[in-house]
Parts: structure tokens; sequence; C-alpha cells
């Protein structure tokens, strides 16, 4: 098996493979859905192609692919992995092969938002989704001018409810980096105690309602 396959030219065997991989996931993307982003980092042992020490949390200082999956949101459908060496585990590294599977879907069934973590909130795979009228939704990470954004949110009025407790509001932001200003959507709700793993209290000076809030998350939307 392996002889044979190593006689198969490697760009036209995987264009033979993405097909057959595409019409066996393809039913599913009649109905609305969400395309989900995630790196995973594997840990590698003995001598193989790609193995190379770069971020990897469990095992730190041994070599390691990283897997850059695209999902069907809930069904936790694989559209594709981009299998990359160890050191090419950042949003950057992830952008071609998430462009490359939204390029391949007919416009019928393309995701109704692109959905990812603080890592993808960079301003060059934002661009790409716009040129391409995607809408995304991805987190973004508490720097001081967020932070700062989230504070004067804080001030207003005007939150609306958005289920489970949870309330949002939503304005404009422009980061360090970025070309044009972007929506931002904040959601708060009140949390437990302080003192618990995961929960904070963010403090708004000249604000008499105080919250404390499980999370304070942050996230950009095409508008």
């Amino acid at each position: 098996m392996r002889s044979a396959l190593k006689r198969i030219p490697e760009a036209e065997g995987t264009a033979w493979l993405d097909t057959h991989l595409a019409d066996s996931v393809a039913p599913p993307l009649d109905a609305p859905w969400i395309l989900d982003t995630d790196t995973t980092i594997k840990p590698l042992y003995g001598h193989q192609e790609g193995a190379v020490i770069g971020y990897n949390p469990k095992k730190p200082g041994r070599p390691s692919h990283a897997y850059h999956s695209y999902l069907m949101a809930g069904l936790r459908q694989v559209l594709g992995v981009e299998v990359c060496p160890g050191n090419e585990h950042s949003a950057k590294h992830a952008q071609p092969g998430l462009l490359k599977a939204l390029n391949a879907l007919p416009p019928e069934r393309k995701p109704k938002l692109v959905r990812g973590d603080n890592a993808f909130g960079n301003d060059p795979l934002m661009m790409a989704l716009e040129e391409r009228r995607q809408p995304y939704l991805f987190k973004l990470k508490l720097s001081k001018n967020v932070k700062r954004h989230i504070g004067s949110l804080f001030r207003q009025s005007g939150w609306t409810d958005a289920g489970q407790g949870w309330e949002g509001k939503d304005g404009e932001l422009a980061l360090t980096g970025w070309q044009e200003k972007r929506r931002v959507v904040v959601l708060r709700r009140r949390g437990r105690p302080q003192g618990r793993q995961g929960h904070y209290r963010l403090r708004v000076r000249g604000s008499g309602d105080q919250h404390r809030l499980r999370r304070a998350q942050s996230c950009a939307t095409l508008p």
C-alpha cells in the first residue's frame, strides 16, 4: 500500500482525496450552519516528518504537529484538516486552509458564520473574510484598548437581553493593526461570588451598576 501511494503525484492525489471528502460531507451543508476553527497540538515521538519543537502546552520541549481543523459546529463534522509542523500553530498558519475550505463551497452551502477564538481576531484574516462577504465572529484578546472599550460600554444604558442571564451591547472599535473600525459585541452577566476559578470583578468608575462577571467577552463580527 505504501509503495502504491508513493507512486501517486502529491498534488493530484490530494485533489482526488479532497473531492471525495467534500462529497461525503456535502449533504448537511444545505441547512444553515456555523464553521468552527480549532488548532490541536499533537506531541510526537521518534523521527517523523514535520516534527518540530514549538508551542506544546502538555509536553514542553517535545516535537509536535499542529492540526488546524475546520468543523461544522454542533455535529463536529470535519470539513478539513491541515497538518503543519509544530512551530506553525498560530492563526496565520490556519488561514490558508480556512480560506481554501470556504472557496471550495458553492454560495448556497457557505456557512452563516465563521467562528474562532481570540487568535483569529487579526486584521489579515478578517479582511480576507470581508472581501468574501463572509460573516464571522471572533473573540478579542482583553488588551488595554479592549478593556477601555468595555469600560465605556458599562457606563452606558441600553443593554439588550441576550438570553440565559446574559446582556449584550455593541459598538465600534479600531485596534492597533486594524485598518478600519469594526463592530464589537460585549456580553456580560452576574456571576457567582468572587474567588471561584474563572470569575472576576470588573469595576467601572462612575458607574453605579457594578457587575461581578463570570466573563466579559468581546467579539468582532461583520456589520
